[in-house]
Formats: C-alpha cells, structure tokens, sequence
C-alpha cells in the first residue's frame, strides 16, 4: 500500500494518539481521519478541534476534515463524499503519485466508491494493521502446541479500564534449560527498550 484512510477512532488513537469524540466518529465515519504514507501523518480533525491534534510528534500536519457523513450532509451526501474524494486523491496524488494503492477500513461504502473514482486502487486496511502468529483474529485460545526446550513464552491480556484508558499485560519467559541465544537476548532487549521508552511518554 501506498498510502493508508484511518477512520475508526480506535485506530487513529492507536497510530497517533490523539483522540476526540470517538463514539461520534465511530458512527459517523468519516468525520475525523488519518492519512498515512511512508514519510507522511496527516490528521484530519473535527471542526474547530484542531487544537485536538497539536503537539504530537506522531502527527506531521493537522487539518480540517471535510465530514462526509449523511448526519452531516443529508440529502447533499453524495455531493460531500464526491467533494471529500477529490479532496484525498489529489493530496494522495501529490504524495506518492498517481493510482496509487490505498488502503481503507471502516468507513462508508459512498466515501470509499467516489475515492475509487478517483483512479485509486483500494484496498483492505484491516490486515495489515497488525502481524504475528495467531495475532489476528484476536481472542483465540492456546492451540495444542506443546512447548520446546529454550523458547521464548509469551503470556498476553489486556484490559479496558476508566475514560477507555487501554492496558496491555505482557510477560516474557524462558523455557530453559539452557540460556537464551543472542537472538531472544536481543528481542527482550528491545521489548525490554520500548516499554521503557513508553513509560517515560508517561512521566513527561
């Protein structure tokens, strides 16, 4: 993909951080929405909530959504997701070029055919949004796999707790006997380095 349309607030709030009436947004896709290429982070955001978006380094560039929604737009819906369409596939053009591969999840069908219009090529976004054996779908159980020798064992949960603050709990072990290579050394190092890094966005 060329570049990527998040519309679902969870997602932005999980690429970005940044976060505004995610209820709303949810329903009412897309009235605030990101757009990412390689090198570029451009949050659309609600009218007259800029000031939302600002001061993020996740965030290059923050702008004003055009919201092509039927609660916004009533019978002009297909003018606005038309106008909305342009909007994108020019900014997209100027980008990464033109026919450029887009990927999209969660938004309107309307939105999504007009950008299609355009000479974009659209995709699903929902795959790629996350990786790993048995990552997706979520919420499996433990498969029939019995444990080797000197593997790394991940435990995972996570919870949902006050103002939709989400907590992940993760712990690493290792099966032993023996002592972990350099390569599983060097996982946990990172893991180890980005949790630390995360705690200190934190304390700021």
């Amino acid at each position: 993909m060329d570049a990527v349309i998040l519309s679902d607030p969870i997602n932005i709030r999980y690429a970005t951080g940044t976060r505004n009436m995610q209820v709303f947004c949810q329903r009412n896709a897309p009235s605030r929405y990101l757009l990412l290429t390689a090198s570029r982070s451009i949050l659309f955001e609600f009218t007259v909530c800029m000031h939302l978006g600002e001061g993020y380094e996740t965030v290059d560039e923050v702008r004003p959504s055009r919201t092509a929604s039927f609660v916004a737009a009533g019978a002009d819906i297909a003018q606005r997701e038309q106008a909305w369409a342009v909007e994108m596939a020019d900014l997209i053009s100027e980008l990464v070029g033109n026919g450029a591969t887009v990927g999209l999840e969660r938004i309107i069908a309307g939105t999504a055919i007009a950008l299609k219009e355009q000479g974009l090529h659209i995709v699903d976004a929902q795959q790629p949004l996350s990786s790993g054996q048995r990552t997706n779908p979520w919420f499996q159980e433990t498969a029939n796999r019995v444990i080797g020798e000197n593997e790394l064992i991940v435990l995972d949960t996570d919870v949902v707790g006050c103002h939709g603050y989400y907590s992940d709990f993760s712990r690493t072990f290792h099966s032993g006997p023996g002592g972990p290579t350099a390569d599983q050394r060097n996982l946990y190092q990172l893991a180890f380095e980005q949790v630390q890094h995360n705690i200190g966005l934190l304390l700021r």
